[in-house]
């Protein structure tokens, strides 16, 4: 049998095997940063750059290609969970109409129970954890000045206040600390607040789209020291 193959047929042959083994563009695995540059009809378009997490990879052909670089470091971060920030210091707040409700010999050991209550209201989450745990440790100091300096043959007292919705009251009867060292008391508690606002702070500086949500806590918990100043 006998077969006829044109010599237009060689060539295109030949072409096709040339541009398999040599020509051809190159392709890249896509990412997440799309393609844009690309031959037109009036000829290759200039390099585009992109703002992108990763570097995305380089696609070449004869005509265009693309570049990525990462994103512009003067760009805002969102604020990342502002619902949970209104939350907590709005219950910070609210510590402030409680423990105003009682003698300042009392307001300690009210703080205390408060910070306490708020830690134990709040999720693991990693924007709630770091709050979460100076609220506890604030918490454990301010017990222990409560408890070394307690006058236990004074009343006890529970207060409630009607406020948020529905209403804030301390969850166990309160001690206060003695007269006689009571200025001494509320200073020592007044540090302790004062290491809560300054490590919020610095985790304000240190983490960029979280820095809004320290720095309004801390301007909260500033907001308590004024329980513990006597007027």
């Amino acid at each position: 049998m006998t077969f006829r193959v044109s010599v237009r047929a060689v060539a295109i042959l030949i072409a096709g095997a040339v541009i398999g083994a040599t020509g051809g563009p190159i392709f890249a695995a896509p990412s997440r940063a799309p393609l844009t540059g690309y031959v037109g009809a009036a000829g290759p378009l200039p390099p585009t750059t992109i703002c992108a997490e990763e570097p995305a990879p380089q696609y070449f052909t004869e005509a265009s290609f693309l570049v990525s670089n990462p994103c512009d470091e003067d760009t805002p971060p969102p604020v990342i969970n502002n619902s949970e920030t209104d939350r907590i210091t709005n219950r910070l707040s609210e510590i402030n109409e409680l423990c105003q409700s009682i003698p300042l010999g009392y307001r300690i050991a009210c703080i205390e129970d408060q910070y306490r209550l708020l830690a134990q209201s709040m999720s693991d989450g990693d924007q709630s954890r770091e709050i979460k745990r100076a609220l506890v440790t604030a918490a454990d100091k301010l017990k222990k000045i409560a408890e070394d300096n307690a006058d236990n043959t004074a009343q006890k007292l529970r207060p409630k206040v009607n406020v948020g919705r529905f209403g804030r009251s301390a969850s166990h009867p309160l001690t206060p600390v003695r007269p006689e060292v009571e200025a001494a008391a509320n200073q020592a508690a007044i540090a302790v607040l004062d290491e809560v606002s300054t490590l919020l702070l610095r985790s304000a500086d240190s983490s960029r789209s979280q820095s809004l949500y320290y720095t309004q806590i801390a301007d909260a918990v500033d907001s308590n020291k004024v329980l513990l100043r006597s007027t």
